[in-house]
């Protein structure tokens, strides 16, 4: 990765994580740009999920769309499993935030059920399966606590 487009990354993202600054949704637009433009397919995916995850976090829904459609696009079009299922993962968190239960644990389940998760990623989507049984009334233990196959 160029030490540009590093930087931008890592110091835009600290700087939004801190203050939701402008400048620094803007340096991870100029980071997202420059892998872009040089081709460098991992660098943009990771400078997707950088703007997807602080869109959740400051709760920019319309951002967190935008950003993944776009994310998505680019790390399926590349065969990125783990950076898809992040974007995905964070898609399903803005979902649940935003009272959207349904579409949230649709989108986890079949998630789980395509791609092959990274511990990380396993621990989280079945941390927001959790999060959607407690808030519908049940204990957490229902689809959160379910082993998925994949067919190879």
């Amino acid at each position: 990765m160029g030490t540009e487009v590093s930087a931008c990354n890592s110091v835009g993202f600290v700087e939004v994580l801190r203050d939701d600054a402008a400048a620094g949704w803007q340096r991870l637009e100029h980071a997202l740009l420059l892998a872009r433009e040089r081709d460098e397919v991992a660098v943009a995916a990771r400078t997707y999920a950088n703007l997807a995850s602080l869109a959740v976090v400051h709760r920019r829904f319309d951002t967190l769309r935008e950003v993944c459609a776009e994310g998505l696009a680019c790390t399926e079009a590349h065969d990125l499993d783990r950076s898809t299922a992040v974007l995905r993962i964070r898609l399903a968190a803005g979902d649940i935030e935003q009272g959207r239960w349904a579409a949230a644990r649709e989108a986890l389940l079949r998630l789980r059920r395509d791609i092959d998760l990274a511990p990380l990623q396993d621990e989280q989507s079945r941390h927001l399966l959790a999060k959607i049984d407690l808030r519908e009334g049940s204990d957490g233990r229902g689809a959160s606590q379910q082993r998925v196959s994949h067919v190879s």
